[in-house]
Parts: structure tokens; sequence; C-alpha cells
């Protein structure tokens, strides 16, 4: 079966949408039950879990696209760690990135190796405007943290510098 291949400009907004509200809510968890583990615990359990509901995440199911198995049959919950544990992995997203420019038909190195892929359900809008969705969305996350962390700052000092 023939699938449409996602523009790396959707790709990216999906992530950016994703790691924006992992990081969100791992900060508010962070000040609610005052430990830094809370933030960093909550990024790497969604970014790994991330596709499992359906082969969407937020960031895929808002523009649009969806990972699937490359034998056309339903992601396990296997799948969709292995291919995202090299998101969570320092540096790794940046060589992705590049590995999935550089592939016919966009797959990065996760993809390869839980023979997942991923498909645009929604081709009819143009990849471009999602470079500039990406970046209204990391301005607005950027804000949300920068007031998150004042309020940190001001009330729970010891988050940042820790003990």
């Amino acid at each position: 079966m023939e699938y449409n291949k996602p523009g790396p400009n959707k790709r990216v907004c999906a992530f950016v949408i994703d790691y924006g509200l992992a990081a969100t809510v791992g900060i508010c968890l962070a000040i609610l039950l005052e430990t830094k583990m809370a933030a960093w615990t909550n990024c790497v359990f969604y970014m790994l879990l991330r596709d499992t509901f359906g082969g969407k995440s937020l960031g895929k199911f808002s523009t649009g696209l969806k990972v699937v198995d490359v034998k056309e049959r339903p992601l396990k919950i296997s799948q969709a760690i292995i291919r995202n544990i090299f998101v969570v992995l320092p540096v790794l997203p940046l060589i992705e990135y590049f590995v999935m420019l550089k592939n016919e038909q966009g797959r990065r190195i996760g993809d390869k190796v839980a023979k997942t892929m991923v498909i645009d359900l929604k081709p009819q809008t143009k990849d471009s405007v999602f470079f500039w969705f990406s970046l209204v969305f990391a301005g607005i996350f950027m804000a949300i943290w920068m007031v998150l962390i004042a309020y940190i700052y001001k009330n729970h000092p010891l988050l940042l510098y820790g003990r």
C-alpha cells in the first residue's frame, strides 16, 4: 500500500509540540512535588510512550501524522518505545533529523530499528506552513517556561540550585 510521506517541517512541528508539552508538564510536576526528578522522569516517559495511542502522540495528532508498522500491522508498544529511545538520548534528535532528511522514505534511525514509518494523514497542507507553526509553538513554550522558572526562582529556589 502507498502512503504519503510527511515533510520534515511537519515532523519537527509534531516533535516541538510533544517535547514542549512534556517539559511543561514536567516543570509543573516538579513545582507540585518539589523535586527535579519529576520533570526529568515525566519528559522521558512521555517521549518514550508518546506514540502508543494508535500511533499518534499529541503532536502527531495535531499535525495529522501517524506512526505505523512497515508491514501494515498495528503498532506495538515495544515498537513505539524502541523508535523513541533515539529521541530521548542527548544529541541523537539532531542526528535523527539529518538521517530523516537523507532517507528516501523519510525514516529515521528509530524507525528503521523499530520497523516503523510515519505517514501523513493530511497531505493537503503545505509542509512550509509547519515551519512557522514550529517557531510559534517553540516561542509559546519558551515563554511558559520562563514564567514557570521565575515562579520557581521566587518560591522554590532549591529546585533550581538543589542541595
